[in-house]
């Protein structure tokens, strides 16, 4: 493999160690090649497919937009974004052997990979402190929580990550390469002991950080769920005055937070410790598999724990649109 050319004169990360997984890439078995090829297409076709199908139902049914929904939207076109324009060429490279894409190219999705995913790990926290404040602080979730504000966060979020990304690059901290391992181009740094010092903070900030916050909230969280079944059950009034749209949200996003911590725990031990030594490959499409996969369940844990969504979904593709409109569009007024 030939080095890529950076501003760095020595890049940390770009060793005879990516050069054996270059190797190893193009020499690949049949058997090797369909596999990892085909596992690449089924999560492309998962998350793409899966994320279109939530933004279809939150566009057909505007009484959906909600606060939470904005958050849960955000995610899905961060995972759409990256089912279209990062993963096809990771399936491209896994069955052809090998790079196909020059240092513009390399930077360009490089970039875009990083800030899509910088997006997703801080919606999912933002998603655990807004179901924190609808369920245990619905006073404050009433008073603060409003559409207007959420959208003004969701773009300085976007901005943000991609300012991030813009920054290191732009300032020759650090540029992107291809790295074999992973079927994608990554971020390395000139010093090594800058980008360890990097890698630690980075996942510090932006997953420890969300995991920590993630699991106060829902602990908290899942004790007023349970204790309002209960006293659901005797019909005696419950405080924080949960409906039962609002338990089938919460139930659903914390799959969701579930999630995103089972794929990206792995992800990190990865990423972590890619900067101390040399991984085997296999080891390394632990990095690329988890963090496409964490693209593709959420659709997937939406369906599966928010009962509202998924008949919405049956009724959408599987029966006639005008008996979904008649479906859900109750006389009733809503509480």
């Amino acid at each position: 493999m030939v080095r890529p050319r950076t501003r760095c004169s020595t890049m940390s990360n770009v060793t005879d160690h990516i050069e054996a997984m270059a190797s190893e890439l193009a020499s690949r078995t049949i058997v090797q090649i369909v596999f990892e090829t085909g596992f690449h297409v089924l999560i492309l076709l998962i998350a793409l497919i899966g994320n279109l199908c939530v933004l279809y139902i939150f566009y057909k049914f505007p009484r959906l937009r909600k606060v939470t929904s904005y958050y849960v939207t955000t995610l899905a076109v961060s995972d759409v974004a990256n089912a279209v324009l990062v993963m096809p060429v990771a399936v491209v490279i896994s069955a052809v052997g090998y790079n196909v894409q020059n240092l513009i190219s390399c930077t360009v999705i490089g970039t875009i990979g990083y800030t899509l995913v910088l997006v997703s790990l801080q919606t999912t926290t933002l998603i655990a402190i807004n179901r924190f404040f609808c369920v245990i602080k619905p006073s404050i979730y009433r008073k603060h929580f409003k559409p207007k504000p959420a959208k003004i966060m969701i773009i300085g979020l976007w901005c943000f990550s991609l300012g991030l990304v813009l920054v290191i690059v732009a300032s020759g901290m650090g540029n992107f390469y291809f790295h074999p391992g992973r079927f994608v181009c990554i971020l390395a740094f000139c010093d090594r002991t800058f980008e360890r010092v990097i890698t630690s903070l980075m996942i510090l900030v932006f997953v420890v950080f969300p995991i920590v916050i993630a699991v106060i909230c829902y602990a908290r969280i899942i004790k007023v769920v349970e204790h309002h079944k209960a006293t659901a059950r005797k019909r005696v009034h419950q405080e924080s005055s949960l409906s039962k749209d609002e338990v089938e949200i919460t139930r659903s996003l914390l799959a969701v937070v579930l999630g995103f911590i089972f794929c990206w725990i792995p992800c990190s031990v990865v990423f972590q410790l890619e900067v101390y030594m040399d991984l085997p490959r296999e080891v390394e499409m632990i990095f690329i598999y988890s963090n496409f996969l964490s693209s593709a369940i959420n659709p997937i844990l939406f369906n599966v724990y928010n009962k509202p969504f998924r008949k919405l979904f049956y009724k959408i593709f599987f029966c006639k649109n005008n008996t979904v409109v008649v479906e859900l569009a109750p006389n009733k007024p809503t509480k």
